[in-house]
C-alpha cells in the first residue's frame, strides 16, 4: 500500500477540478481522528453511451473492500449546478449514521468549500486520471 508521501495531495482548484473531471477516486484523511476513507465520484452515465459530459450528477461511491479498483459500494449524490449538494441514496447499502457518510457530507458540505480552514484533513489521489481513470 502506498503512503501518503508516495502519492498526491490535492488543493486548490485543483482539488475539485479533479474530484468533478468524471471518474476521480481520492483518499481523505483526517490526521486528528485517524480516519480515513477512500472514494470513487463517477459523472452521471460515465462510459457509457449516453454519457453526457455536461451533467452535473456524480454518482458517490466508497470503498468497502480489499480490491482498490473493484470494491465500491454506492453510496449517494453529488448535484452539481446552482444546488452543489450531496444526498445520500436510500437505495444505498450503506446507512446515512456509516461514518464514511456523515464524512462526506461535511466534506461535500464544508470542506470543499474552504479545505484551508481544516488543516489536519488532506485529500490524496493515488496518480490515476480524475477524467478517465488511467494511470
Amino acid at each position: 500500500m502506498k503512503t501518503e508521501k508516495e502519492i498526491h495531495p490535492l488543493t486548490g482548484s485543483d482539488l475539485t477540478n479533479f474530484i468533478f473531471a468524471g471518474n476521480a477516486t481520492f483518499t481523505v484523511v483526517n490526521e486528528t481522528t485517524g480516519n480515513r476513507f477512500t472514494f470513487r465520484v463517477r459523472k452521471a452515465g460515465w462510459g457509457t453511451p449516453t454519457y453526457n459530459e455536461k451533467s452535473g450528477i456524480f454518482y458517490v461511491s466508497v470503498l468497502t473492500g480489499s480490491d482498490n479498483n473493484s470494491s465500491y459500494t454506492f453510496i449517494g449524490t453529488y448535484f452539481g449546478g446552482t444546488n452543489q449538494v450531496y444526498r445520500h441514496s436510500h437505495k444505498s447499502k450503506i446507512t446515512d449514521k456509516a461514518v464514511s457518510n456523515q464524512v462526506l457530507v461535511w466534506f461535500f458540505s464544508s470542506y470543499i468549500k474552504n479545505p484551508s480552514s481544516f488543516p489536519t484533513v488532506k485529500v490524496f489521489h493515488s496518480g490515476k486520471c480524475g477524467k478517465c481513470g488511467k494511470n
